[in-house]
């Protein structure tokens, strides 16, 4: 019993740690020293839960960073698209509609891409 304890409160500070440095400055630095695709799909899925938690202009940093460290991937596709409907989410309507055509320029023939470009539309006679 007291070793599955012991097991459990370390998991938990480890798990805690973790996810400190995640969200830290020293992540980002090591990510976009090593380039490493990991890195990415880690500020893809903290993106999403910032994005989850409403917090949009932090969700729209990890997005935009991914963009930028990984920019010839699938990955930067997705949080292209998802920095676009940060920037919507926060109310930067000009700034959402011009990353949408920027979007919709570089992926037209994507699902993505039929979607930014009539959110786009939205926004602009709205």
């Amino acid at each position: 019993m007291r070793k599955a304890l012991v097991f459990i409160v370390l998991l938990c500070i480890g798990a805690k740690y973790g996810i400190d440095y995640l969200f830290s400055d020293g992540f980002q630095k090591y990510g976009d020293t090593t380039k490493k695709p990991w890195t990415c799909r880690a500020n893809i899925v903290i993106g999403e839960f910032l994005t989850v938690m409403s917090h949009y202009k932090s969700a729209g940093q990890y997005f935009r960073k991914t963009v930028e460290r990984c920019p010839d991937t699938p990955m930067a596709e997705a949080a292209a698209f998802e920095y676009a409907k940060a920037l919507e989410s926060q109310g930067l309507r000009r700034d959402a509609v011009d990353t949408y055509d920027r979007y919709f320029e570089k992926y037209p023939t994507t699902k993505r891409g039929k979607l930014a470009e009539k959110s786009a539309a939205m926004l602009r006679i709205s």
